[in-house]
């Protein structure tokens, strides 16, 4: 049986809701009642959690201990709820089935000239990272390194994205573009977080200073494309987008796509495992969650002039401490 190290993956995904060490030290003192000498010994990794610690605080934060086990499933990579980790292959050609069959389902529905897309995002989405190369290496990197075989993740310099993947992953992004409307509700803390996750590989000493500087170049990339698209009012391809910026947390991620008569509804996050329904119903249940929480976001494409140049000015700002 492949070795775990569950205590290094319920300290990571803690960071992501506690990213402030002392803040995160205080937490866990004040939950499990111990003086910070004990709580810093087991944040650095020198005395690991007992399994009664470990339960209080994954009761408290809200972290799926069967999440922490079932490492075989990466999130991003598994849309669909079949485990690729049940079929008699290996993992990148399980990937690239989920990877390759999700692709065409979008790409049946991106045809419809009336197709639409809602997409509610609370963590970076490797989709949107496919242009940006060691922004998408990063993302992948991160997940494997959660929930697949630290074995073959020496470094981050050492990782190499398997072609094949990045050739469904570019597909997937040019039938994305091509959807007739789309709408992004996106979690303000997004870039935060992912700037949080770089300085936490790079205490890990997985990922050096040169190496954060070309992600810190892929992130400034991506937010000047991310702002002229939503200026624009629409992508590259010419079909409308719509950017909103959450005024709300958002604990999860889940989009709807739809057309005349396909349908696809995604709930992710990261106490599940993804979940992937096809039929209207369901699909029209998602859109009418992303319309409420739509009214508690704020529009910055197009008309929101202001509201726009703050945010983008804010995200640079973060990427900045990088």
């Amino acid at each position: 049986m492949k070795e775990v190290n569950l205590n290094e993956k319920l300290l990571y995904l803690l960071r992501t809701q506690i990213p402030q060490k002392k803040e995160c030290v205080a937490f866990l003192a004040d939950l499990l009642r111990m003086e910070k000498g004990s709580i810093y010994r087991r944040v650095r990794g020198d005395v690991p959690f007992t399994l009664q610690e470990a339960a209080v605080i994954a009761k408290e934060a809200g972290i799926s201990l069967d999440q922490l086990i079932d490492y075989f499933s990466p999130p991003q990579f598994n849309p669909y709820t079949e485990k690729p980790s049940k079929l008699n292959i290996s993992r990148e050609e399980a990937n690239l089935i989920v990877l390759r069959n999700y692709a065409n389902k979008i790409g049946e529905i991106s045809t419809c000239p009336a197709s639409e897309h809602g997409h509610v995002f609370n963590f970076f989405p490797v989709e949107l990272a496919v242009s940006y190369p060691h922004l998408l290496k990063f993302i992948i990197f991160r997940f494997l390194h959660l929930f697949g075989d630290n074995a073959m993740l020496q470094s981050f310099e050492s990782y190499t994205v398997s072609p094949k993947i990045q050739e469904e992953l570019y597909r997937l992004e040019y039938y994305l573009r091509q959807i007739g409307a789309t709408s992004y509700i996106w979690d303000p803390s997004i870039v935060s977080h992912t700037v949080d996750n770089i300085h936490y590989f790079m205490d890990m000493n997985l990922i050096q200073p040169q190496e954060a500087t070309c992600l810190k170049k892929d992130l400034f990339s991506f937010l000047e494309d991310l702002e002229r698209d939503a200026s624009e009012g629409q992508f590259p391809s010419g079909k409308r987008f719509d950017l909103y910026i959450a005024g709300i947390h958002i604990g999860f991620t889940h989009s709807y796509l739809c057309s005349d008569s396909s349908y696809m509804n995604i709930l992710m996050s990261y106490m599940l495992q993804p979940i992937t329904l096809f039929d209207r119903q369901s699909c029209l249940q998602a859109k009418n969650r992303f319309n409420c929480l739509r009214k508690l976001s704020t529009l910055i494409s197009e008309v929101g002039i202001k509201e726009r140049i703050q945010f983008f000015k804010e995200e640079h700002k973060i990427v900045e401490r990088l």
